[in-house]
């Protein structure tokens, strides 16, 4: 699946493309956690898409709206935020 690049963080310290919200997967999760519009983020086999966005041999990651759409794709898994009540 790949969702819908909608969501944005540019606010964060860790995002490394203005107008997406792409982090190092080290980052990913918590930089989700803490955005409450975040529904998750998703990686992706595309090495053009890493040579762009990996840092420092560290894998990136791209997160997603809650309200993004999701439309199958093979390149890319996502890992939806869990919500602990």
């Amino acid at each position: 699946m790949v969702y819908g690049t909608n969501f944005a963080c540019d606010n964060s310290t860790y995002n490394l493309a203005p107008g997406h919200c792409i982090v190092s997967m080290p980052f990913a999760a918590k930089v989700c956690d803490r955005l409450s519009q975040c529904g998750g983020f998703e990686v992706t086999t595309d090495a053009a898409w890493h040579d762009l966005f990996d840092v420092n041999g560290l894998p990136s990651a791209e997160l997603f709206s809650v309200t993004d759409t999701a439309t199958p794709n093979v390149e890319w898994t996502p890992y939806l935020k869990v919500v602990v009540q």
